[in-house]
């Protein structure tokens, strides 16, 4: 038997009766792990199914929605999700967890990215490594957001392995953009934007290069970072002295901003640009395309399967080749309009609806429902 809740053309349900719990290190704002926690959780609460949301912190704005996992002990859970990114205590708690269990991974950065940058993040990617080896064969499934994440799943031994996308739905679009940032982004020359966390995995160093060649034929573009760089402090000022020592203006590291800026940002941008190494699923791509705004990334990691043929993506790292790119659809509105189709037609993938009916089937197999149907 199972309990449902329509949703849009889409039935969810999941085994009556069954309570789903959750762990994951932070609950934080503006966070791609957290926004996937908080999706999952909705879904089940609105079949009264959650057993609740358990981390090491939570943002104040966040307390309510989660409990210290140091108080879990599995009495009201049927089976628990383990979000996985980094080493920390609480997979110990969840491989002793007395129900089903599966782990839902969002890949751990290569620590070597962080090496020389953060010895303590640097660690604690390490044992997050080796916490995932551990987890073989002591978990009923393993969820990847990404075919590219599940693929390493598998490599790693995990044998009962699924795919979880996270949703990115349209809601960024509705809110009213601030107008003193829209006025700021149209006082500059084409602005490039990018979207998530200061870290070295993402290749700043590459997009500040982008902005250099960009400026030989845009010479008053910028290029706008909006996300913290904590843990990273040191990273971001290297940054700044890099702009500085090749002469390179209107870098912007905005940190984090509010919605009705982040809108705004979104809005009155000419590209977006990635040049990440290493992403296991990237959550800005899809709200860019939501918005309209064009794509140029390098292929890496997941990036090509979140892109899912939207977008430019260009398989070889060369910053020049990139800033061409840019240059091309912020001047050619025909080529422009064509990408710009693509990329709204691939964000359908990615809605509530989708996602939910994907999280049903997946926790009825968990719970031995029978799978899909």
């Amino acid at each position: 038997m199972t309990g449902g809740v329509s949703d849009g053309s889409r039935v969810v349900s999941t085994p009556r009766g069954a309570r789903v719990a959750q762990m994951v290190l932070n609950m934080s704002i503006a966070d791609a792990i957290t926004h996937h926690v908080l999706m999952i959780d909705d879904a089940l609460r609105s079949l009264d199914q959650s057993a609740g949301i358990y981390c090491e912190n939570a943002h104040p704005d966040l307390a309510h929605r989660a409990a210290p996992f140091t108080t879990f002990d599995g009495s009201g859970a049927d089976a628990v999700l383990f979000h996985f990114s980094i080493g920390s205590r609480i997979a110990t708690t969840f491989a002793s967890a007395r129900c089903r269990k599966a782990i839902v991974y969002h890949n751990v950065t290569p620590p070597e990215f962080f090496d020389g940058v953060n010895g303590r993040v640097a660690a604690a990617l390490r044992a997050g490594r080796d916490e995932l080896r551990e987890l073989v064969g002591r978990v009923d499934l393993a969820l990847g957001v990404s075919e590219f994440n599940r693929a390493e799943l598998s490599a790693l031994g995990f044998e009962d392995t699924g795919v979880l996308p996270i949703a990115v739905p349209s809601d960024l679009v509705d809110v009213a953009p601030d107008p003193s940032w829209v006025a700021r982004g149209a006082g500059a020359g084409p602005v490039l934007l990018h979207v998530g966390r200061i870290a070295p995995n993402k290749r700043f160093d590459d997009l500040i290069r982008i902005l250099a060649h960009v400026q030989t034929r845009e010479p008053r573009a910028e290029l706008w970072l909006v996300g913290t760089d904590r843990d990273t402090e040191t990273y971001s000022m290297a940054l700044v002295d890099m702009a500085q020592d090749l002469g390179v203006p209107g870098v912007l590291m905005l940190g984090q901003i509010p919605a009705s800026a982040l809108a705004a940002c979104y809005r009155t941008a000419a590209v977006y640009v990635c040049a990440s190494a290493h992403e296991g699923f990237c959550v800005p791509l899809v709200e860019a395309m939501h918005f309209g705004l064009p794509v140029v990334a390098f292929d890496a990691g997941g990036i090509a399967e979140t892109l899912g043929g939207a977008g430019v993506l260009l398989g070889e790292r060369r910053c020049d080749l990139a800033a061409a790119v840019v240059t091309l659809l912020h001047r050619d509105r025909e080529v422009r309009a064509a990408v710009v189709a693509r990329e709204l037609e691939r964000v359908g993938s990615f809605s509530t609806a989708a996602f939910r009916e994907c999280l049903g089937g997946h926790l009825r197999a968990l719970l031995g429902d029978g799978g899909v149907g």
